[in-house]
């Protein structure tokens, strides 16, 4: 009996899956989990989780606070989505700044500074890729770029650091790891 080796692709979502006899041997702009006829999951992305106190908020104008580091030579992070999950306590900051996540000196997405101030006890916000620069609820502008060997870090837009409050942030991140020229 003889191989047969498919590529299937949605022309709607641009996801395509190759086959190789029985194994997967790769997934394209794919959900984040796919499986192969033997049930094992197979998934390029990770999870990475950065509890933020509030000491580093407080001071993340000054401190940039770092997200992932850098992937290492000829590699960069193709992120998939980055939650921000803000929990406020007794004292709410004040703050007149946005937070940014940068990668390397690249802007990436602009959060709205109301994330870590304002009276609600719990907010989040959730970033995604976009081809183009996008604004997501009023929350969020992802510009999509990407920079070699460059970590990724959130810090304030023009430097200054929030006063008084003492929230805590969580950010998680979908990631994966790609070595340029490979996909």
């Amino acid at each position: 009996m003889s191989q047969i080796n498919v590529d299937i692709v949605n022309p709607e979502t641009g996801t395509s899956l190759t086959l190789n006899g029985d194994l997967i041997t790769q997934i394209t702009n794919a959900p984040m989990l796919a499986t192969d006829n033997t049930g094992e999951i197979y998934s390029p992305y990770q999870i990475a989780t950065v509890n933020m106190t509030s000491a580093d908020i407080l001071s993340m104008g000054a401190t940039p606070i770092e997200l992932l580091p850098a992937p290492g030579a000829n590699n960069y992070y193709d992120i998939q989505y980055i939650i921000f999950e803000f929990t406020k306590n007794s004292t709410q900051y004040v703050y007149t700044d946005a937070p940014v996540v940068w990668i390397g000196s690249s802007e990436f997405a602009i959060l709205n500074e109301n994330l870590i101030k304002g009276l609600a006890p719990y907010k989040m916000v959730k970033v995604t890729p976009g081809p183009l620069a996008v604004n997501i609820d009023g929350n969020a502008t992802w510009s999509a770029t990407y920079l070699l060997d460059s970590n990724v870090y959130i810090t304030s837009l023009n430097g200054a650091n929030p006063t008084t409050g003492n929230g805590t942030m969580r950010a998680i991140i979908c990631y994966r790891n790609v070595t340029f020229g490979t996909l």
